[in-house]
């Protein structure tokens, strides 16, 4: 239940995140602690460097389904994010703990 309403929480708090240098802009207000840990997690999935995904998404304390499902990132879903900024390690990473086939992410973004 508790792992629910964090998941719940994420996809309401972040669905408007936008990493746009340093402009955030969310849905609800979150401590501010929070915002930077969640861009630090767009950050890592732009930079393509798995061990830097790991770091951040421990760090924020969410789980990779929940970032998977809920973070959005420049206005795309993270996943969705990865595959456009060329950041294959990293997307296939999520793709791997979220259960989903790297070629379903591909195709939605072409």
């Amino acid at each position: 239940m508790k792992k629910l309403a964090k998941s719940l929480n994420l996809t309401i708090a972040s669905t408007l995140l936008v990493v746009a240098g340093s402009s955030i802009n969310l849905a609800n207000a979150q401590p501010i602690e929070r915002e930077s840990k969640l861009v630090k997690v767009c950050e890592a999935v732009q930079s393509d460097n798995t061990s830097k995904l790991k770091r951040a998404v421990k760090n924020v304390g969410y789980s990779y389904s929940a970032i998977a499902n809920g973070l959005v990132c420049n206005g795309q879903p993270v996943l969705e994010f990865a595959v456009a900024n060329g950041s294959n390690e990293v997307a296939e990473k999520l793709a791997r703990r979220t259960n989903k086939a790297l070629p379903d992410l591909v195709a939605s973004v072409e």
